[in-house]
């Protein structure tokens, strides 16, 4: 998302590099994040109507390339073409990376961004990691019992 600001600056793709992060595998690994659109089921038929033009217009391709270059993310659909023009060799690396971490099941909803989890488990689960990070008497394995606890006392 960055490289979307970046872009709005005046930097060209030349002016900075988007890397993956760490593995400790070998395997390439991603956190995934993505924005959703939810609609509620409709009776009234203008509505439904909506829902669906809206569908099929934030899934055409046309559309997923447009937003995706202007933002500097990947598309959501694996079929739009990224070897064009406006698309950067980082974008082109993350939608391979994507795909082969999905193939190794190294794909992970983001905690941070309630992507896994309802936003009161996210809470528990975050207010203890900051606790351990920032605390340094906090042994470990307390840490670990503080979690587990957090995670039972939030369900």
């Amino acid at each position: 998302w960055a490289q979307g600001v970046l872009r709005n600056a005046g930097f060209k793709f030349d002016d900075f590099i988007i890397v993956p992060g760490p593995s400790d595998n070998g395997k390439p690994v991603f956190l995934l994040n993505a924005d959703a659109f939810i609609f509620w089921q409709r009776k009234e038929p203008d509505l439904q109507a909506g829902q669906t033009l809206m569908a099929q217009l934030v899934m055409d391709p046309a559309i997923q390339t447009m937003y995706s270059q202007i933002t500097g993310s990947i598309p959501v659909r694996t079929d739009v073409d990224l070897s064009g023009d406006g698309w950067s060799d980082g974008q082109r690396r993350t939608a391979a990376a994507l795909k082969d971490a999905v193939a190794n099941n190294q794909a992970v909803l983001s905690l941070a961004h309630n992507m896994a989890q309802e936003n009161g488990l996210t809470a528990a689960m975050i207010d203890v990691l900051t606790e351990y990070v920032k605390n340094k008497t906090i042994k470990p394995e307390q840490a670990v019992t503080r979690l587990a606890e957090a995670v039972e006392g939030a369900r």
